[in-house]
């Protein structure tokens, strides 16, 4: 698996108050429990191929990884603006989820979470209305558009795009063509060797930007 990125310009501290929203999703008094494994690879197989294109298997991808306790997978879920506003890197999500779990233990009850209601905000957001051990909160997702690069099974850079602009679809005599560009700016790319380059992807993706009390009816 692919060790995920961190987004550019995100703060090194952590702010557990930031990840307490997760566990204000439930009450105070729960028992402890431990967290359910899924039934076979299939399901993460598919999570990691296409967990990510709607906001309802987005969540999905989330709940599946919270219940087989896959950090990687969680942390790929949450959009950039959700890990920059909380403070949280690939390392320091590990170290939190685990102080969530050992204070909150009933947060376990995630990877058992229905989805009741499915709602687009506006044009690259959308609300799911979820309950899990009988609580129900809303988890809110954004669009983000992105691009990744590979040599192999190695990640050579990857980062956000404006998908319009970076993929285009022509009409030519012979039928349509796609093409797409990836431009590396800045300092972080600069030692990157795209020499052995054999993947370049472009992707529309959902990503879990805030979770948070039922709205009012």
């Amino acid at each position: 698996m692919e060790r995920p990125r961190e987004p550019r310009g995100a703060p090194a501290g952590l702010r557990i108050a930031g990840l307490a929203l997760l566990a204000g999703l439930g009450g105070t008094s729960m028992p402890a429990c431990c967290l359910v494994r899924p039934p076979d690879a299939k399901i993460l197989i598919e999570a990691g191929e296409n967990g990510l294109r709607t906001p309802e298997s987005a969540f999905e991808t989330y709940r599946v990884a919270f219940g087989a306790d896959l950090p990687e997978f969680e942390y790929r879920c949450l959009s950039a603006d959700f890990r920059r506003e909380n403070g949280i890197s690939y390392q320091t999500y590990r170290v939190a989820r685990q102080q969530m779990l050992e204070s909150q233990p009933y947060l376990a009850f995630l990877a058992k979470a229905k989805v009741l209601e499915s709602t687009e905000l506006k044009a690259g957001r959308h609300r799911l209305l979820v309950e899990a051990a009988g609580r129900r909160f809303v988890v809110d997702l954004v669009r983000e558009d992105e691009f990744k690069m590979y040599a192999g099974d190695v990640l050579l850079a990857d980062g956000l795009a404006d998908f319009e602009r970076a993929v285009r679809v022509r009409q030519t005599a012979r039928g349509q063509t796609v093409s797409g560009e990836a431009r590396l700016d800045g300092e972080e790319f600069e030692a990157v060797d795209l020499s052995g380059l054999s993947s370049l992807r472009f992707e529309r993706v959902w990503k879990i930007d805030r979770f948070g009390d039922e709205p009012d009816a």
